[in-house]
């Protein structure tokens, strides 16, 4: 009768905690939050995560509401490359680890629906090819002027790709490059050197080999050619 009456509530706390874990999914485990961390790519940026996390200091805080936070976390901050919620049992402490997304240049973007005239409109282009309104990391050094004629949403992976390998090898130029235009979808790329000469450069591969046959042309081009050259 004894081993019964266990088994019975042993089935009884069960059941219970399926229909509970049904009803409620994500908040069996819930615990207290007593501290917080928060581990962000700048000041502005953890504080921020930190003033939305601090009205839940003393409450329930589950699985579900990790998932909720790490949602409402990418909405407000769209420049996020990764963000992850985790919860630790042990001094019920809640983690907030985020990252910003890698930024290979600062630009000007231009749609031909907007008419593609004016001053553009400023945008940070991410390693992954994403246009960003703001970055919460560091910016490139010795980045130059970068113009972006394309449509919205255009994929712009390879001319990320190609500014970041670019300006790995600017010290190779002869005459460095002091601004580039690109025009999608033909993936035309002009660039300008401080020489003033134009490059129209083609495909983003060959890239080292391509600096190597450009200078050989412009120093061979400067014994025969007055004024700027196009290339």
């Amino acid at each position: 009768a004894a081993l019964a009456a266990l088994a019975l509530l042993a089935y009884g706390g069960f059941m219970a905690r399926s229909l509970l874990a049904a009803a409620h999914p994500g908040e069996i485990f819930a615990f207290t939050v007593k501290a917080l961390d928060v581990k962000g790519p700048s000041a502005a940026v953890s504080g921020g995560i930190s003033d939305l996390l601090r009205p839940r200091m003393g409450r329930p805080f589950s699985l579900a509401d990790a998932k909720k936070m790490e949602l409402a976390l990418r909405a407000r901050y769209p420049s996020l490359s990764r963000v992850e919620v985790s919860r630790s049992f042990v001094g019920g402490r809640v983690t907030v680890i985020a990252a910003p997304e890698p930024i290979v240049a600062k630009v000007r973007f231009f749609s031909p629906r907007r008419g593609g005239g004016g001053a553009g409109e400023e945008f940070y282009l991410a390693e992954n090819g994403r246009l960003l309104a703001e970055t919460y990391g560091p910016l490139p050094a010795d980045a130059f002027e970068t113009a972006i004629y394309a449509e919205p949403g255009e994929n712009l992976a390879a001319l990320a790709g190609f500014l970041k390998e670019i300006k790995g090898l600017k010290e190779e130029f002869s005459s460095r490059p002091v601004s580039l235009r690109y025009r999608g979808p033909e993936r035309v790329c002009l660039m300008t050197l401080e020489n003033s000469a134009e490059i129209f450069w083609g495909e983003f591969e060959f890239t080292r080999y391509k600096i190597a046959k450009l200078n050989d042309v412009l120093k061979d081009a400067a014994q025969k050619i007055q004024g700027p050259l196009k290339i």
